[in-house]
């Protein structure tokens, strides 16, 4: 079965979505994990991971296959660790 990352796995930049059941997250490093919410089960979103990477896929394309799947509207870009978005350059 493939390596799922933990949350001491998710640091650097990357991507995550907000889907209906948790947050779905990958990081520029390779890495794809899942944060559910308290209390809530992650299995099901884990095997749609190990799945995607079992099947030679790219932790960047499960994430993008699986989030489109869940429904995410938007992908967002910046410290996963912290959740905080990358800001956008202000051009004069």
């Amino acid at each position: 079965m493939a390596d799922i990352g933990t949350p001491l796995q998710r640091v650097g930049h990357g991507r995550w979505a907000i889907v209906p059941i948790g947050i779905l997250w990958v990081t520029d490093a390779g890495v794809i994990g899942f944060q559910p919410p308290p209390k809530g089960d992650p299995s099901g979103i884990e095997t749609l991971i190990a799945n995607a990477l079992d099947a030679g896929k790219t932790a960047n394309t499960a994430f993008d296959e699986i989030a489109a799947v869940l429904g995410a509207a938007t992908a967002k870009t910046g410290d996963v660790a912290t959740w905080q978005v990358d800001r956008r350059p202000v051009f004069q």
